[in-house]
């Protein structure tokens, strides 16, 4: 098995488990907990809407 998809396999189950299948819930976690500041989400924004082809 390739890393991406380990990867994409143990973030899937590991978001359900303890996230109810929620990234929103994940990232929101890492925010609350001081984790992630939000110079870093602006960033992951980024990445959603101009994902690099």
């Amino acid at each position: 098995m390739k890393e991406e998809e380990y990867k994409k396999r143990f973030m899937s189950g590991f978001v359900n488990d303890y996230f109810e299948n929620s990234y929103k819930e994940l990232v929101a976690f890492f925010a609350k907990d001081k984790k992630i500041s939000a110079s870093e989400l602006k960033e992951i924004i980024n990445l959603i809407e101009k994902p690099k082809s």
